[in-house]
């Protein structure tokens, strides 16, 4: 197992990591390299400054090696050679790279056709680049680039007011003005706190449709497999349960399960 591939996942996600301990070493170290891959892109993105140039350069190694040079990145080299094993189809690193440029030139997404075209990129790829990690028939990977889709939207309503850090809104405006709200700062929000929950509550309606459709896709992926992705998925509806429950949780803390609600999740997907 690379130590750095392990470091950067372990840091970056809770869910995700504590999910994937429980995949059959092989994968496990595929999920590893591949979180890994996207993490360090993301993580130049999301720094205050943001670090563009060296997201550049990163990219620019990236296809360099794809092509088949050598580039100094254990990274960007464990990546392509994933790439290569596991036949990810290069227009989803491609579209992982626009998303990601959109959050250097875009704040704000107007409708929800502009939400999901930076969902595709930033989460439902990943989904089809795990579908291919576990080998699932292709039949599989509607279901996987839904839950994928699940998981981000989820994200994106538990991280409003962290992303207005840097300026960003992701959720449709044409959404939350449904509900008189004009953007989904705090003191617009705290000033229209029914109004906001409304809204909230319509938005997690959309997490739910999506998480039941990937759901049924679940029977595609081999038992043994099925845990890992099980847990994260009652992971992930333990948090938006919470913010159902008081969406203004949001402003306040970052929503994560308990280290109890992680048992329980990984017991219940085991069983």
């Amino acid at each position: 197992m690379d130590k750095l591939s392990y470091k950067i996942f372990k840091n970056g996600s809770v869910t995700f990591f504590t999910a994937s301990l429980f995949f059959p070493k092989k994968i496990q170290e595929d999920v590893f390299d591949l979180y890994a891959f996207v993490r360090v892109f993301d993580d130049f993105i999301d720094s205050v400054p943001q670090q563009t140039a060296e997201y550049y350069n990163l990219k620019s190694e990236y296809y360099k090696a794809v092509k088949g040079g050598v580039v100094d990145n254990s990274i960007v080299m464990r990546f392509v050679e994933l790439q290569n094993q596991r036949q990810f189809e290069q227009p989803w690193i491609d579209a992982f790279f626009k998303s990601m440029e959109q959050d250097i030139t875009k704040h704000d997404y107007n409708e929800l056709s502009e939400t999901l075209d930076y969902i595709y990129g930033s989460a439902e790829v990943i989904g089809l680049m795990m579908a291919k990690i576990m080998k699932l028939a292709p039949e599989s990977y509607p279901y996987a680039k839904a839950l994928g889709k699940a998981f981000q939207y989820m994200n994106m309503i538990r991280d409003i007011n962290e992303d207005q850090k840097f300026a960003r809104t992701y959720l449709p405006a044409n959404h939350y003005k449904q509900f008189g709200l004009q953007n989904l700062t705090f003191e617009e929000v705290n000033a229209k706190s029914e109004q906001f929950q409304k809204f909230i509550q319509s938005e997690i309606e959309r997490y739910w449709v999506w998480r039941k459709e990937a759901e049924q896709g679940f029977k595609f992926i081999p038992k043994r497999l099925r845990i890992p992705v099980e847990a994260a998925a009652l992971m992930f509806d333990t948090t938006i349960r919470k913010i159902s429950d008081n969406p203004m949780l949001v402003f306040n803390s970052k929503v994560k399960p308990t280290k109890p609600e992680v048992v329980v999740s990984l017991v219940k997907s085991i069983f």
